[in-house]
């Protein structure tokens, strides 16, 4: 009987430690994502990515390899860019949730906040190997909104620096464009007000 009582704790242990392993792998997941998106240092922003592999998907912006993650994680530096996560929701490798960002761009413009629901994040191990953004609805009408006001002005007043800034009509993210980018709303919001 105390050999059968003993296994029964055992077993009882065994579970326990398994949740505790599990909670714990997804709180550091959890963090993990915090540390990429809110962090200064941009090489410490992208290490916490698999490998050159990576796919991230940004609304109809695809970017592919941590290079690329590179210019956005420069972007999101210059612009004070800042993601505020909430409602996580993890199964399996899988963490999603809900995300708000705050930007200087987006604050020139009268954005105060735009809103993503779902934020979805693959792991392999501790690091991400996909993600995706999903902004909602009124976030995307409000950017585009924004955006258009922005880039019709450009165009009529700032013409070269908006055709150096996307060649070809490419919009292109890194700590180059975003100063670029930021030159711009700064001068059109003085030229609204």
């Amino acid at each position: 009987m105390i050999h059968g009582f003993s296994k029964f704790y055992l077993l009882m242990a065994a579970a326990a430690f398994t949740l505790i392993s599990c909670s714990t792998q997804h709180l550091d997941r959890i963090d993990t994502v915090q540390r990429a998106f809110n962090h200064a240092n941009i090489d410490s922003s992208i290490a916490v990515y698999y490998t050159d592999g990576i796919k991230f998907e940004f609304g109809d912006l695809p970017l592919n390899g941590k290079e690329a993650l590179r210019g956005w994680a420069e972007w999101d530096s210059v612009t004070n860019c800042r993601f505020y996560f909430s409602d996580f929701r993890i199964s399996g490798d899988t963490l999603s949730c809900k995300c708000t960002e705050e930007n200087d761009i987006s604050k020139l413009q009268g954005i105060e906040k735009a809103y993503y629901d779902p934020v979805i994040f693959v792991f392999e191990g501790d690091r991400i190997k996909y993600a995706k953004w999903e902004m909602t609805e009124k976030s995307k009408n409000d950017n585009r909104i924004a955006y258009s006001a922005l880039m019709e002005w450009a165009s009529l007043k700032e013409s070269q620096q908006l055709e150096d800034l996307m060649p070809g009509g490419n919009f292109i993210m890194n700590a180059a464009t975003a100063n670029g980018w930021l030159k711009i709303a700064k001068a059109w919001r003085e030229d609204s007000e």
